[in-house]
């Protein structure tokens, strides 16, 4: 009897020890599965919070996730946000329109992807903000995903985009005319001298009004070298040295100084000028540009103090960047007008003016790759910053056309997850890329069909795709293509030397949108050399 009660215990207590190791093996997977997803989770929060414009997603009226820089266009915290409706941070005015917009898109009918609204901040303020709409799937269910930007932000970047157009066409004009004109004012000089030294000339108001052409001409001339300038003329290489900016910059303050005095005596008005000269950088150019660059705007910044006050000349090194700040107490620049300060030929002094100071000012400086910008209050004065990059002992001789095939590269993203596809498109989008999306690897091939990429990025952590069976795929269908995979950081570690070949980019979960983007640029930009 005791022995057949010890088998049953015996038994029994394998039976339970085999159902603990099941259970262990269950735990274990779950635990796993919940680092998967945290990590997973950890992913999208990077992504969500590293882009720089608001991000919302809502399903059913409802905001189901944000990120920061949505919470801190409207002051609001995340909980605060998350599953209220959308209307809630319209401004009253506009909720009726903006809930039928809504509905339309729920409907499937036509409503605007792109428009502008009035929101509420938190604290009542209401700001005017782009919105831009696109349909997507959240769990299996529709979702839209609306991106927000302060409309100041597009305004400045459309006022950019005009200046640089109107600036192209003047550029034009102005080369034209250079060399138009150039040659007929330099042969007009000529003759003009030679007729002087005519010995038989008897006629003295000839020669008098021969001699009143020979400054103008000059006068002309300086004006076509001006002009020349604004075109966007590249430097001869005789024109070009290393020299030391601060050692320059010294010395056109010198002669601005002296200018001060006689215009101080002019005008009886004191003005107090310093300088903070931080660095000797050393930077590669035309000296004599320069050196008249600074006077201008000094020149500039005292005609706009004409009841005196104070003059600030500074430098520093900054990433790469000799920048020059001139500052002044003035009268500032009417916020009017001032997206239009650099434009040549634009004067604010009527017809004593011809309109070419800050204009040429910012020619040179673009003729030495750099950056002029004008930062101005009315009443409250004006800073010229000035950015000049640093001489570098590497010379990039294929930059130019690296960069332009960076801009046109064709990228197919091969991603399951709605939202990282949404995401990265998007991010990789506003860099210049030209991004088309597939949601797997069928979808990828059939589109690899119809068009060439130069960059194929596939998830293969994604439940439909196997990532390195669909990369050896598609290395064999296009050559000359770069690859990248990204992958959960166990899988990166258990890859095998064939796999590790395969992709010209291995990218680690969770991601970071920024390296992402940067690591991108990288394998396209060698790509773009090896040509």
């Amino acid at each position: 009897m005791k022995s057949k009660e010890h088998e049953y215990h015996k038994r029994r207590l394998e039976k339970l020890k085999a159902e603990n190791a099941v259970l262990r093996k269950k735990l274990a997977a779950s635990q796993k599965g919940k680092k998967d997803l945290e990590k997973s989770l950890k992913s999208k929060e990077g992504l969500f919070n590293a882009l720089h414009d608001g991000i919302v997603a809502v399903q059913q009226r409802k905001i189901v996730e944000v990120n920061k820089m949505a919470l801190d266009l409207l002051g609001y915290t995340a909980e605060e946000v998350l599953g209220r409706d959308f209307l809630h941070f319209v401004h009253p005015s506009l909720k009726r329109y903006a809930r039928e917009l809504h509905e339309k898109r729920v409907a499937g009918k036509h409503a605007p992807e792109e428009y502008e609204i009035d929101l509420i901040k938190k604290d009542g303020e209401p700001i005017r903000c782009d919105i831009s709409v696109k349909k997507t799937q959240m769990n299996g269910r529709m979702a839209f995903l609306a991106r927000m930007t302060r409309l100041e932000v597009r305004k400045r970047k459309e006022r950019a985009l005009i200046h640089s157009r109107k600036t192209e066409a003047l550029s034009t004009m102005a080369s034209g005319l250079a060399k138009k004109l150039g040659a007929s004012l330099s042969r007009i000089a000529d003759c003009s001298a030679d007729a002087q030294k005519v010995n038989d000339l008897k006629n003295q108001d000839l020669l008098d009004r021969l001699r009143e052409i020979e400054p103008e001409a000059d006068h002309l001339m300086s004006a076509m070298s001006e002009l020349a300038k604004i075109s966007g003329g590249k430097h001869a290489a005789s024109e070009v040295a290393l020299f030391d900016l601060k050692k320059a910059v010294q010395e056109a303050a010198e002669a601005a100084i002296q200018r001060l005095g006689i215009e101080a005596k002019k005008r009886s008005a004191e003005i107090h000028f310093k300088t903070y000269l931080r660095s000797g950088s050393t930077i590669e150019g035309d000296r004599k540009e320069i050196q008249d660059m600074i006077v201008h705007v000094i020149q500039n910044a005292v005609e706009a103090m004409p009841k005196g006050g104070n003059l600030y000349l500074s430098m520093e090194e900054n990433a790469g960047f000799a920048v020059i700040y001139v500052q002044d107490s003035g009268v500032g620049i009417p916020e009017e007008i001032q997206d239009r300060m650099l434009d040549p030929f634009f004067t604010t002094k009527g017809k004593d003016g011809v309109g070419l100071g800050l204009s040429l000012c910012a020619a040179i400086v673009k003729r030495h790759r750099g950056s002029l910008e004008i930062t101005s209050k009315e009443n409250h004065g004006t800073i010229i910053t000035i950015r000049l990059p640093l001489a570098s002992k590497e010379k990039k001789v294929k930059g130019k056309r690296v960069r332009s095939k960076i801009k046109d590269a064709q990228i197919l993203l091969i991603e399951e997850d709605d939202m990282v596809r949404e995401i990265l498109s998007q991010v990789l989008g506003s860099k210049g890329y030209r991004v088309l999306t597939a949601i797997s690897g069928a979808d990828g091939l059939s589109q690899m069909k119809r068009k060439t990429f130069d960059m194929v990025i596939i998830d293969g952590a994604t439940s439909s795709i196997n990532g390195h069976a669909l990369a050896r795929k598609i290395k064999t269908t296009q050559k000359g293509l770069s690859l990248a995979l990204i992958l959960e950081q166990e899988a990166i570690k258990n890859m095998d030397g064939a796999q590790k070949r395969v992709a010209d980019l291995i990218i680690g979960k969770p991601l970071d949108v920024n390296q992402v983007v940067n690591q991108v640029s990288q394998v396209l930009a060698d790509s773009a050399h090896m040509l």
